[in-house]
């Protein structure tokens, strides 16, 4: 019996170090291969959720690319910021809604409707201490959202779908009638205001700090490698 349980375990341990070893093996290809290039070039880049994402029309602004979407939480859009900003250096100025909305968005992080939308995208991104936040939070979505993960980039590799699309972000135009909508709803505001949660996300607030930081860092780091050219006879 011991014999069979010790090769029930080692079956198991190579298993799961098969399993590992080839998410950590696609993980580098996506890493490798997915581009955040940014066509023409632009000096200017907005990123959020849906406000922004329907409020700036970046075919009439110069200069400017809209990268915002629908659900987007800080925590998301740091990884897209950090590739984007590393791909792109002619990149000037880096634009970052802020509203209320932002300070209570755990759902946008690790809910059972964002993980499975969000994690394939950004998963080859993540640190191992990143994985870790979604897995503390929501260990079982986390598991889950594996396979899923590991089908999508393989799908991405294979296909060479792997260059940056609009799926990461782009404006939208939005098409309605305020008159309309504002009668529709007038009857739901108060209702409306009564479900928000007044709980603040001390992650998504931490992963902005993370974004500013990043900015600053690469400006800093810019001035620096100028000056040092600058020095050189």
């Amino acid at each position: 019996m011991s014999i069979f349980i010790k090769r029930i375990l080692l079956f198991t341990f190579l298993l799961l170090g098969i399993i590992v070893l080839t998410l950590i093996g696609v993980s580098s290809l996506d890493r490798k291969f997915t581009s955040f290039k940014l066509q023409n070039n632009p000096k200017h880049i907005v990123l959020g959720h849906s406000q922004p994402e329907c409020a700036f029309n970046d075919h009439l602004i110069p200069s400017l690319k809209n990268l915002s979407q629908s659900g987007d939480s800080y925590f998301y859009i740091y990884f897209k910021t950090k590739e984007v900003i590393i791909q792109n250096p002619a990149l000037e100025v880096v634009f970052i809604e802020f509203t209320d909305n932002q300070l209570n968005m755990n759902e946008n992080i690790w809910g059972n409707k964002y993980i499975p939308y969000k994690y394939p995208k950004y998963s080859s991104f993540m640190s191992m201490t990143d994985k870790l936040v979604l897995f503390k939070n929501n260990p079982s979505a986390f598991i889950n959202v594996q396979s899923l993960s590991l089908k999508m980039k393989l799908t991405r590799i294979i296909k060479n779908e792997v260059y940056f699309s609009n799926d990461f972000g782009d404006y939208f135009y939005l098409e309605r009638d305020k008159t309309d909508s504002l009668v529709d709803n007038i009857s739901s505001l108060e209702d409306e205001f009564s479900t928000v949660e007044n709980g603040v996300s001390e992650v998504n607030l931490s992963y902005l700090d993370a974004i500013i930081k990043l900015c600053k860092e690469t400006v800093k780091s810019y001035f620096d490698k100028k000056s040092a050219s600058q020095k050189i006879p």
